[in-house]
This record gives structure tokens, C-alpha cells and sequence, in this order.
């Protein structure tokens, strides 16, 4: 998978929104096969706990030890519905 530049301002804006309205750290990545390769976001200081598929390819880690469960979930489903778009 190979994504524009525009595509990985898009996830970075993301970062940036969701640390804002939720405080949360996380960052993107590259989904192959069982092997995460980051692509944007904020990966320093913290090391991330939980992994969150978004499409066959794409994927988002997110540190969960400051936020809920129900948060995440949020944070999920919002992620999708922006891509879609």
C-alpha cells in the first residue's frame, strides 16, 4: 500500500483532533499480515497497548491507558466514516 502525501496529512490531522478532543496518543500503520508498520502520528514517550484495524490495510495504535474502552470505540468508528468519505 502506497499512500499520498495528502492521505497521510489527512491521518495526521486525525492524530491531532483526537489527542485534542480525547487525550489520546496514537499513531498509524501499515497493516501486513501480522507486521504494523507505522505511516503517521506521534510515537514518542509512549508505547502503544492496543491495535485497531480500520481497513484490510490500515490500522491504528492507540495507548489505552488514559482513555475508556467506549472512548476508543469513538475514536474508531469516527476514523472509518472520515475514510469513507
Amino acid at each position: 500500500m502506497s499512500l499520498s502525501k495528502e492521505i497521510i496529512q489527512v491521518l495526521e490531522r486525525m492524530v491531532k483532533k483526537f489527542q485534542e478532543a480525547y487525550n489520546i496518543e496514537m499513531y498509524f500503520c501499515e497493516v501486513m499480515g501480522n507486521r504494523w508498520s507505522f505511516i503517521a502520528g506521534d510515537t514518542h514517550g509512549y508505547l502503544a497497548q492496543r491495535r485497531e484495524i480500520i481497513t484490510k490495510n490500515l490500522g491504528v495504535m492507540i495507548d489505552d491507558s488514559s482513555v475508556t474502552d467506549k472512548d476508543i470505540e469513538n475514536v474508531v468508528k469516527i476514523i472509518r466514516k472520515e475514510l469513507d468519505e
